[in-house]
Protein backbone atom coordinates (compact mmCIF):
# COMPACT_ATOMS: atom_id res chain seq x y z
CA UNK A 1 0.00 0.00 0.00
CA UNK A 2 1.34 2.95 -1.02
CA UNK A 3 0.06 6.98 0.60
CA UNK A 4 0.86 10.17 0.05
CA UNK A 5 -0.38 10.93 3.33
CA UNK A 6 1.94 10.06 6.70
CA UNK A 7 0.88 9.87 10.30
CA UNK A 8 3.00 10.12 13.28
CA UNK A 9 0.53 8.25 15.61
CA UNK A 10 -1.99 5.64 15.13
CA UNK A 11 -4.08 4.27 17.77
CA UNK A 12 -6.82 1.72 17.39
CA UNK A 13 -9.16 0.31 19.98
CA UNK A 14 -11.02 -3.07 19.53
CA UNK A 15 -10.11 -3.02 16.13
CA UNK A 16 -7.22 -5.03 15.80
CA UNK A 17 -9.29 -8.64 15.71
CA UNK A 18 -11.47 -7.72 13.19
CA UNK A 19 -8.57 -7.35 10.69
CA UNK A 20 -8.87 -10.33 8.41
CA UNK A 21 -5.21 -10.55 7.43
CA UNK A 22 -3.78 -8.63 10.50
CA UNK A 23 -0.33 -9.22 9.04
CA UNK A 24 -1.33 -6.83 5.38
CA UNK A 25 -2.49 -4.54 7.46
CA UNK A 26 0.09 -4.33 10.22
CA UNK A 27 2.66 -4.27 7.33
CA UNK A 28 0.15 -0.44 5.58
CA UNK A 29 0.26 1.01 9.18
CA UNK A 30 4.40 0.70 8.98
CA UNK A 31 4.01 2.36 5.30
CA UNK A 32 1.94 4.90 6.50
CA UNK A 33 4.13 5.78 9.85
CA UNK A 34 6.49 8.59 9.85
CA UNK A 35 9.97 7.48 10.58
CA UNK A 36 10.15 7.38 14.68
CA UNK A 37 6.14 6.78 14.31
CA UNK A 38 4.16 4.96 16.94
CA UNK A 39 1.43 2.45 17.01
CA UNK A 40 -0.94 1.65 19.80
CA UNK A 41 -3.40 -1.29 19.73
CA UNK A 42 -5.49 -2.19 22.85
CA UNK A 43 -7.75 -5.26 21.52
CA UNK A 44 -9.61 -8.26 22.63
CA UNK A 45 -8.40 -11.39 21.25
CA UNK A 46 -10.44 -13.89 19.63
CA UNK A 47 -8.83 -16.30 21.77
CA UNK A 48 -10.35 -15.35 25.50
CA UNK A 49 -12.93 -16.69 27.01
CA UNK A 50 -15.63 -14.68 25.29
CA UNK A 51 -13.58 -13.47 22.26
CA UNK A 52 -16.50 -14.58 19.79
CA UNK A 53 -17.86 -11.57 20.49
CA UNK A 54 -21.05 -13.32 21.40
CA UNK A 55 -22.71 -14.68 24.74
CA UNK A 56 -23.42 -17.53 22.64
CA UNK A 57 -21.75 -20.60 24.21
CA UNK A 58 -22.89 -21.88 27.36
CA UNK A 59 -19.27 -23.38 28.45
CA UNK A 60 -16.40 -21.73 28.52
CA UNK A 61 -14.16 -20.88 25.51
CA UNK A 62 -16.65 -22.47 23.78
CA UNK A 63 -15.40 -20.76 20.12
CA UNK A 64 -12.21 -22.40 20.82
CA UNK A 65 -12.92 -25.50 22.49
CA UNK A 66 -15.26 -26.89 19.19
CA UNK A 67 -14.14 -27.48 15.37
CA UNK A 68 -15.98 -25.38 12.58
CA UNK A 69 -18.29 -28.42 12.29
CA UNK A 70 -19.36 -27.96 15.84
CA UNK A 71 -19.63 -24.54 16.08
CA UNK A 72 -22.17 -24.29 13.33
CA UNK A 73 -24.00 -27.49 14.57
CA UNK A 74 -24.10 -25.88 18.19
CA UNK A 75 -25.26 -22.21 17.14
CA UNK A 76 -27.51 -23.79 14.79
CA UNK A 77 -29.23 -25.74 17.16
CA UNK A 78 -29.22 -23.48 20.12
CA UNK A 79 -29.48 -20.11 17.88
CA UNK A 80 -31.59 -21.14 15.34
CA UNK A 81 -33.16 -17.44 14.79
CA UNK A 82 -29.85 -15.92 14.81
CA UNK A 83 -27.33 -18.80 13.58
CA UNK A 84 -26.37 -16.92 10.60
CA UNK A 85 -25.41 -13.74 12.17
CA UNK A 86 -23.26 -15.47 14.62
CA UNK A 87 -21.44 -18.16 12.26
CA UNK A 88 -21.09 -14.82 10.04
CA UNK A 89 -19.48 -13.53 12.84
CA UNK A 90 -17.22 -15.64 14.48
CA UNK A 91 -16.19 -16.77 10.78
CA UNK A 92 -15.66 -13.68 8.82
CA UNK A 93 -15.22 -10.84 11.33
CA UNK A 94 -12.57 -12.27 13.78
CA UNK A 95 -9.53 -13.31 12.96
CA UNK A 96 -7.27 -16.30 14.73
CA UNK A 97 -4.14 -14.02 15.24
CA UNK A 98 -2.23 -15.36 18.60
CA UNK A 99 0.31 -13.39 20.37
CA UNK A 100 2.77 -14.73 18.82
CA UNK A 101 1.50 -13.95 15.40
CA UNK A 102 1.03 -10.68 16.29
CA UNK A 103 4.65 -10.47 17.67
CA UNK A 104 5.98 -12.25 14.30
CA UNK A 105 3.72 -10.18 12.25
CA UNK A 106 5.01 -6.90 13.74
CA UNK A 107 8.94 -7.21 13.54
CA UNK A 108 8.79 -9.36 9.97
CA UNK A 109 7.87 -5.59 8.78
CA UNK A 110 10.48 -3.83 10.23
CA UNK A 111 8.58 -2.62 14.02
CA UNK A 112 10.29 -2.51 17.34
CA UNK A 113 8.18 -3.54 19.68
CA UNK A 114 8.32 -1.55 22.42
CA UNK A 115 5.40 -2.61 25.07
CA UNK A 116 3.18 -5.64 24.83
CA UNK A 117 1.01 -6.61 27.61
CA UNK A 118 -1.88 -8.48 28.45
CA UNK A 119 -4.94 -8.22 31.14
CA UNK A 120 -5.95 -11.68 32.03
CA UNK A 121 -9.39 -12.64 32.24
CA UNK A 122 -11.16 -12.36 35.52
CA UNK A 123 -12.52 -15.78 35.34
CA UNK A 124 -8.89 -17.26 34.91
CA UNK A 125 -10.25 -20.20 37.36
CA UNK A 126 -12.57 -21.48 34.89
CA UNK A 127 -9.38 -22.02 32.39
CA UNK A 128 -8.02 -25.85 33.36
CA UNK A 129 -6.52 -28.57 31.44
CA UNK A 130 -8.40 -30.04 30.14
CA UNK A 131 -10.22 -26.69 28.84
CA UNK A 132 -6.57 -26.02 27.08
CA UNK A 133 -5.59 -29.15 25.48
CA UNK A 134 -9.46 -29.29 23.48
CA UNK A 135 -8.75 -25.88 22.42
CA UNK A 136 -5.00 -27.03 21.30
CA UNK A 137 -6.64 -29.94 19.81
CA UNK A 138 -8.73 -26.80 17.11
CA UNK A 139 -4.93 -24.37 17.05
CA UNK A 140 -2.27 -26.31 17.82
CA UNK A 141 0.21 -22.97 17.95
CA UNK A 142 -2.58 -21.76 21.08
CA UNK A 143 -0.82 -20.40 23.89
CA UNK A 144 -2.02 -20.28 27.57
CA UNK A 145 -1.88 -16.91 27.65
CA UNK A 146 -3.65 -16.48 24.33
CA UNK A 147 -6.65 -17.83 26.57
CA UNK A 148 -6.41 -16.16 29.28
CA UNK A 149 -5.73 -12.52 27.83
CA UNK A 150 -8.76 -10.70 27.51
CA UNK A 151 -7.52 -7.66 26.47
CA UNK A 152 -3.88 -7.10 24.56
CA UNK A 153 -1.83 -3.85 24.58
CA UNK A 154 0.88 -3.22 22.41
CA UNK A 155 3.18 -0.46 21.01
CA UNK A 156 5.13 -0.31 17.96
CA UNK A 157 7.63 2.00 16.65
CA UNK A 158 9.01 2.43 13.58
CA UNK A 159 13.05 2.94 13.07
CA UNK A 160 14.25 6.70 12.72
Amino acid sequence: YKSDISYDYIFSYATLEHLMNPLNAIRNMYNILNKGGICVHIYHPFFCEDGAHFDCFDFPWGHVRLSKSDIMKYVNKYWEYDSKAIVDRIFNTINRMTLEDLKNYSQSVGFDILYLQTNCNPFVNRMNERIFWECKENYNNLSLTDCLANSVTIVLKKDN
